[in-house]
């Protein structure tokens, strides 16, 4: 469940790295199509005003150098607008527009040019203004549905990387508290459930037992001369051996029974759905086994085991009483060998 939960943790992690550059990108890419757009409308509007301005140059020169300053904002319009709004240019008759706008200031400049009169010039000049003007708000359409896209789109992938963030924080959340729910219930040392556990598991099969009269067992299981290993090996030798043989129990049982570290080299084995005999095949099973393994200690290592089976009128205190009772009478008729409680 933890690696599962982690590698969740990191596909999200890494999802979110990648869209939070991907996102920037996408921003910074619409604002300067924006920017562009805003290029090409002040474009525009310079040459809506500049086609009314030449009825105050009188100069050759100056004319000549407003033609050419609206030559070059055509030439920015046809290769910077244009190519970037392939798709939008039908959105508002654009190209339409545009087409008739540059036909009339075709017109209009040779008449520029030819030094023709006022009143020659004044329809050429309405006609290219309008034409402009269409062309202006047709630009500016298009920019307006750019920034509602850009707007949505923004929104989208900042809503998207709030729900990656979330979504971090609360499987965060969600692996430590189990963490720290799996670390209550375990013992460290050897990841076997704890005491606490225990105690909580046998209120939870007695309740059982009392409804469904579905039998169990416990047996109480002790370390043969466990001090005399940490004694004469040291605690490290003593504890691998502890790990090395909570390994082995958890290969023995059954997916239904448990097993509990109930103190030092003390452990517990709740058998369930198993009365006191069939207990006691899986005791001596788990003593055989313990028995043939090597612990790489100068002796075999052995283990002396008690059983009782949960019969009414028990709790829970009486229930390991009686298989601790059991397990030191195993140790009495001289260990490695497993003793039955007999009420």
């Amino acid at each position: 469940m933890k690696n599962k939960v982690s590698l969740k943790i990191i596909s999200l992690l890494f999802l979110l790295l990648s869209t939070l550059p991907l996102g920037l990108f996408l921003s910074l890419s619409s604002i300067n199509k924006l920017q562009n757009d805003a290029n090409a409308v002040n474009s525009l509007g310079y040459i809506r005003g500049s086609s009314q301005r030449f009825s105050h140059i009188t100069a050759d020169e100056e004319k000549q150098h407003r033609i050419n300053e609206i030559e070059k904002k055509f030439i920015e319009i046809d290769s910077s607008f244009l190519p970037q709004n392939k798709d939008y240019l039908k959105l508002s008759n654009f190209t339409k527009h545009y087409n008739e706008l540059k036909t009339n200031w075709n017109t209009l400049k040779i008449q520029i040019l030819s030094n023709v009169s006022q009143e020659q010039l004044l329809e050429s000049k309405k006609a290219c203004w309008k034409s402009a003007d269409q062309t202006t708000n047709a630009a500016t359409k298009i920019s307006e549905q750019k920034y509602k896209e850009m707007i949505f789109g923004i929104s989208a992938i900042g809503i998207f990387i709030f729900i990656l963030i979330f979504s971090v924080i609360f499987l965060m959340y969600t692996e430590v508290r189990n963490k720290l729910e799996i670390e209550a219930i375990h013992d460290p040392l050897t990841n076997l459930y704890n005491r606490t556990h225990l105690m909580d598991e046998l209120q939870g099969r007695i309740k059982v037992f009392e409804r469904l009269k579905q039998p169990f067992s416990l047996i109480f299981v002790d370390i043969d001369h466990f001090k005399d290993i940490n004694d004469n090996c040291g605690h490290l030798v003593g504890d691998k051996v502890l790990k090395e043989f909570a390994y082995i129990v958890q290969e023995e049982l059954r997916d239904e029974d448990k097993a509990f570290r109930y103190g030092g080299e003390e452990f517990v084995i709740l058998a369930q759905y198993n009365n006191a005999s069939q207990a006691y095949k899986l005791a001596e099973r788990l003593r055989m086994r313990i028995s043939e393994h090597n612990f790489e200690l100068e002796c075999p290592l052995t283990i002396s085991l008690g059983i009782s089976e949960y019969h009414k009128g028990d709790n829970r205190d009486s229930l390991l009483k009686h298989a601790d009772d059991a397990m030191y009478k195993a140790k009495e008729l001289g260990r490695n060998q497993t003793y039955v409680y007999n009420p």
